[in-house]
Order: C-alpha cells, then structure tokens, then sequence
C-alpha cells in the first residue's frame, strides 16, 4: 500500500488552504453592493452643486459654454439614474467584478481538488496542479482589470466633472487624467511592491511544486 510523504501532506494542505482562500473572491459581490450606493451619492451631491453654481451665473445661462456643461451634467445624471437602477435597486455589479467573482470561485474548486487529489494520489493529480496554476494566474490577472476599470469609473467621472467647471468659468479644458491615474496607481511603489511580490513568491510556488513532482520517487507514488 502507498503511504504519503510529509512533503505530500504539506502540498495537499497548502493547495486546499489557497482554494480556501480564493473564496473570498466572492467577498467582492458584497464590497461592491456596499460602495454602489456611496458612489451614487457622491456623484449626485457634485451634480447639485454644480447645478447651484450655474444658478449663480443668472443672465449667462443662454451662453453657449453654459448650455454645454448642462448638457454634459444631464448625460451624467441620466448615467447615474441607469447606474441606481442597475447597481442599487437591481442589486447587480460590474461586468468586470462578475467576471473575477466567477474566476475566483473556479479557481477556489480546483485548488481544492488538487489538493485532495495529492492526498488521495490520485493519478491524474499532476495535470490538476497545472490547471491549478493556470487558474490562478489568469484569476490574478482578472482581479487586477476589475481593480483598474473600477477605479478608471470613478477617476473619468471626476475628469468630466473637471471640464464642467471649466466650461462654467470659462477656463481652458484640462486634459483628462483617468487613464493615466490608474496606470500611475497601478505604478505607485506600494502597489508596485505588492505585485512584484505576490508573482514572486507565486511563481517560487510553483517552481518549488513543479521540481518536487517531478521526482521520479513522487512520480511513481501516482501510477
């Protein structure tokens, strides 16, 4: 009868433990159910106080920059009402964040069942550990687009808030900055750090696991 090593125990335990921990994935659902309704309101108080100021202005309203920024403020109001709709009252989420939610969980299966297929020694166990892997990186991948498209929806929205004022005050446009925030947020050093990090001791992992299944004593555990 074939008895498992320590090391094998130690690589069941972990891979069950990360797909554990992918679960949390679906904490994502609940954050974004949570911040929809801070955004809106957030969105809708700039919308009045730009409103009021263009009040302000009394005999300009006919002025052709002025009509713009109400044009430009009623698109963004008729966006928000889609978004309370959408997000609030229909209790929905981003494409994006859906998309790294349904990830996560797949991701969170199959660590599980690599796991206990090193534990059960389970033939088919080495092709688990690469869709394991596969899984994981392309999860991580998907987080980190959900992360850059939120925060590029609430950084456009404040560069359109930007040029409304501009228009009402008759300043030059400023050029817009979305993009570039979130390039620079993902380039910042604690952010950058954090990456670099988690590859590293991601792909540390996965060299360590590769080189200890591919022993030919663990290979033949699994025949």
């Amino acid at each position: 009868m074939k008895k498992l090593s320590i090391g094998l125990i130690i690589f069941g335990i972990i891979f069950i433990f990360i797909g554990l921990h992918s679960f949390r994935g679906v904490v994502t659902y609940f954050a974004c159910k949570a911040v929809a309704p801070q955004i809106h309101k957030t969105v809708m108080t700039k919308v009045l106080e730009i409103e009021a100021l263009i009040k302000t202005k009394g005999n300009n309203n006919k002025d052709a920059k002025i009509v713009e920024a109400q044009t430009q403020l009623q698109q963004i109001k008729n966006e928000m009402a889609k978004y309370k709709e959408k997000y609030i009252k229909g209790n929905l989420i981003p494409a994006p964040m859906i998309l790294f939610i349904i990830s996560s969980i797949f991701t969170a299966v199959i660590f599980i069942y690599t796991g206990i297929s090193i534990l059960q020694l389970k033939p088919s166990t080495r092709k688990w550990i690469s869709m394991s892997f596969l899984s994981g990186t392309l999860c991580s991948f998907i987080f980190l687009w959900s992360a850059g498209s939120t925060t590029y929806f609430i950084t456009n929205l404040s560069d359109r808030f930007v040029e409304i004022f501009a228009m009402i005050n008759g300043n030059i446009f400023p050029k817009r900055t979305g993009v570039m925030i979130v390039i620079n947020l993902m380039l910042s050093e604690p952010i950058q750090a954090t990456i670099v990090i988690f590859y590293t001791v991601y792909l540390a992992f996965i060299s360590i696991t590769s080189i200890f299944f591919a022993r030919p004593k663990v290979k033949e555990l699994f025949k």
